[in-house]
């Protein structure tokens, strides 16, 4: 089942919002709560996806909520959208080959980086020992890869 992440900015606040409904009735929905927002930006993609990027990105900003909910952030959304954007890059069985290095990566460099991420989530970006740990393991496949290039 697909559904959508959106990106909504208000002021200086940002908010990240998925749904399993149309995204048109859930933004119309916002104007009775919030007249002021503008929409940013929108992704179509599985519903499963949505809910984990959505829950990734609230982790790692939990710092810069504001308000009395929990979706409103102090942070730019070409920020929010930069992550999204990224997260979405779902690995396949074929090699990617991002344009800076040349490199061809496997799909356990991918997976790799969920790691990354998620050690950096739990640290709250803060540079800890697993983080270093899942950013060492993530050079060494990507050096890895580019040497088999």
């Amino acid at each position: 089942m697909n559904g959508h992440i959106y990106i909504l900015v208000d002021g200086l606040s940002t908010k990240i919002g998925i749904t399993e409904q149309s995204l048109e009735k859930r933004l119309a929905s916002y104007k009775t709560h919030n007249p002021n927002y503008y929409f940013y930006k929108s992704y179509e993609c599985p519903i499963d996806e949505a809910k984990r990027i959505e829950g990734l990105i609230k982790g790692f900003f939990k710092s810069k909520i504001v308000g009395t909910g929990r979706e409103w952030f102090s942070v730019q959304p070409e920020e929010i959208n930069r992550i999204v954007s990224s997260l979405l890059e779902v690995p396949t069985n074929e090699n990617l080959t991002p344009a800076m290095h040349g490199v061809r990566i496997s799909p356990e460099v991918h997976k790799q980086r969920e790691e990354v991420l998620k050690a950096l989530i739990k640290s709250e970006g803060l540079n800890d020992d697993e983080t270093y740990k899942q950013k060492d393991r993530m050079a060494e496949l990507f050096a890895r890869d580019s040497l088999n290039n």
